[in-house]
């Protein structure tokens, strides 16, 4: 769905897409690694946590979805 808009560059889009994923995914990375303190409860915590913003975001995206996508 990220690279709809970008059809017609899609060699480029992939490569702005994949460049922010992995940007943003370092980042979060970074400063979630200064928790770690040799157990178990960072990781669980951190994983808890992105579960959460995902289900989160997802339904405020499902909620605030003003374009009905045809199948």
């Amino acid at each position: 769905l990220a690279m709809e808009p970008l059809g017609h560059l899609a060699g480029m889009g992939a490569a702005v897409v994949g460049s922010l994923s992995t940007l943003i995914s370092a980042g979060l990375a970074i400063a979630l690694s200064r928790f770690f303190d040799h157990t178990m409860v960072p990781l669980t915590a951190t994983f808890l946590g992105a579960a959460l913003a995902g289900a989160i975001i997802s339904s405020w995206v499902e909620k605030n979805r003003s374009v009905e996508v045809s199948q």
